[in-house]
């Protein structure tokens, strides 16, 4: 006969690990299942309010995110805009300083 110090592999399969715990909780006193069952709940609690937590601010992350994105983008748009414009200026000959003044660009950005 086998003796339990040595668990077989196949016992260590989710299903078998299922019913021992199925067990484990039906062994339980009335006094150990109420504090099993509220520390369950406590714990589902706190996962909850984790998951909530963790959400709301992952999505005012991307809120953040795409705004700042957006702004970024829009700096942009403006910043090629007055260099196309000060392109267009100089074609018409504008001296460099005339252009600097409209355009509100520095020397290094022309």
């Amino acid at each position: 006969m086998n003796d339990f110090d040595h668990i077989p592999k196949i016992l260590n399969e989710p299903i078998f690990q299922k019913a021992f715990r199925i067990a484990e909780l039906a062994n339980l006193s009335p006094a150990q299942h109420m504090d099993y069952e509220r520390n369950l709940l406590d714990y589902w609690t706190t996962k909850a309010a984790f998951d909530t937590a963790r959400d709301e601010g992952r999505e005012e992350g991307l809120k953040e995110g795409r705004e700042e994105g957006i702004k970024q983008g829009e700096e942009k748009g403006r910043k090629e805009g007055k260099k196309e414009v000060a392109a267009i200026l100089r074609q018409k000959g504008l001296s460099r300083k005339e252009i600097l003044e409209i355009t509100g660009l520095t020397a290094d950005e022309i």
